[in-house]
């Protein structure tokens, strides 16, 4: 029988290998496997190596089969894999920031740094699914979730948020910068 690439044989051979079939969950893995390079080689070929988008590709990977029990079968299979493959990616990308300034000793300014984690961060919760976004900020406190919406999701800069919000910039940016954190821990956990 010849799979094919379209995301609904996929599913299928991803379903079908919850299920116990090893051939379906290995033909599943490997058509995924091309998806997920693709992705992953879009947002960091022009600055990483083959080496270091194969491992994140692997990584993603690993985390699919180990939070394999956690999809939705309900729900379609490619938004719940490039919601883990974008996770891997960002968690990529900081920690390839933190080897940096760990071997360069480079001093960031740290203004600059956290519009950077803004960018990256505001295209992750762009892409990511609003069932799974409104549960994420429910858990946040109303003053977090303020933050990141007037931030993250409206896109204003942190001046404009806390004239809005009637805070001083210092404080929101503490909102913000724990609201991520928090969410970074509880995105873990779905």
């Amino acid at each position: 029988m010849q799979i094919s690439n379209d995301s609904e044989d996929i599913k299928k051979q991803f379903l079908s290998g919850l299920k116990g079939d090893r051939a379906a969950y290995q033909t599943a893995l490997l058509l995924l496997s091309n998806r997920i390079r693709a992705y992953v080689n879009n947002k960091l070929g022009r600055f990483h190596s083959q080496c270091d988008i194969e491992d994140v590709v692997q990584n993603i990977l690993i985390a699919i089969h180990e939070k394999r029990w956690t999809y939705d079968t309900k729900r379609e299979l490619m938004p719940w894999v490039f919601g883990i493959s974008k996770y891997k990616v960002l968690q990529f990308i900081r920690s390839c920031r933190r080897r940096s300034a760990v071997i360069t000793n480079f001093e960031v300014d740290t203004n600059h740094e956290l519009e950077n984690t803004i960018k990256i961060d505001q295209e992750y919760f762009e892409n990511f699914s609003k069932t799974d976004l409104n549960l994420l900020l429910s858990r946040l406190s109303k003053e977090q979730r303020e933050a990141v919406q007037l931030t993250k999701i409206k896109g204003l800069s942190f001046s404009e948020a806390a004239d809005q919000a009637g805070v001083s910039l210092s404080a929101m940016k503490v909102r913000v910068h724990r609201a991520m954190k928090r969410l970074e821990q509880e995105a873990k956990e779905i």
